[in-house]
């Protein structure tokens, strides 16, 4: 008998490490670029960008999907990618001195419930060159505009600049961190095959013992 409570212990704490290391790794997780599309309408002062009133107006933002989550904040940190032109006013990551990011997932991570997006190709004054500020409640775009530095602490519209009403951001896809992971299924099927091994090893115990 003292054999098979051996044994049956010996089990019983491998299985408690096996759980406590699924529980430690958590689900594993892949990043992936996801892009959501902004869309907005022009709707005062749109010849300074050569457009007119009631003009569709679109760009998009890709993010690295690690940190996305019902409700998540998404910061600068998380964007990867971006690319407006509205008119005359054409702006991208690889064109941007400074930009800045922040915003709020809605509740099935489709799209941002809340943001604020600034972008600009110059750095301080008086220069100035292709600037944007974008949100949900309105935006505005401009050839005659800066940041104050790289993050856009500030955002200064120097001459006129076509305005956008509410505007946003949405995506068709689905973030990778929402689909169950190789590694979780690879760790739980590690799991049950232990405690298939657990189980005939007390069994095999539990005959010598009889």
């Amino acid at each position: 008998m003292r054999t098979l409570t051996g044994k049956l212990r010996r089990a019983v704490a491998t299985l408690v490490v096996a759980a406590a290391t699924v529980v430690v790794l958590g689900p594993a997780t892949r990043a992936a670029p996801i892009t959501y599309d902004y869309n907005a309408t022009c709707t005062l002062i749109c010849s300074s960008i050569g457009l007119t009133n009631g003009t569709p107006v679109s760009g998009s933002i890709t993010f690295d999907d690690t940190n996305f989550a019902p409700f998540a904040t998404i910061t600068r940190a998380d964007v990867m990618f971006f690319s407006f032109t509205f008119g005359t006013v054409s702006i991208s990551d690889t064109t941007a001195a400074g930009f800045n990011f922040l915003g709020d997932l809605s509740s099935n991570v489709m799209a941002f419930a809340t943001f604020d997006f600034e972008a600009s190709e110059v750095l301080g004054g008086p220069p100035s060159a292709d600037t944007v500020g974008l949100g949900h409640t309105s935006g505005a775009a401009t050839r005659t505009g800066n940041c104050s530095d790289m993050n856009c602490s500030v955002t200064n519209f120097l001459a006129s600049a076509g305005f956008q009403g509410t505007g946003t951001l949405t995506t068709l896809s689905t973030p990778s961190t929402r689909a169950p992971e190789p590694m979780t299924l690879a760790l739980l099927g590690l799991g049950l095959a232990g405690l298939g091994l657990a189980r005939r090893r007390m069994a095999r115990a539990a005959f010598r013992e009889a």
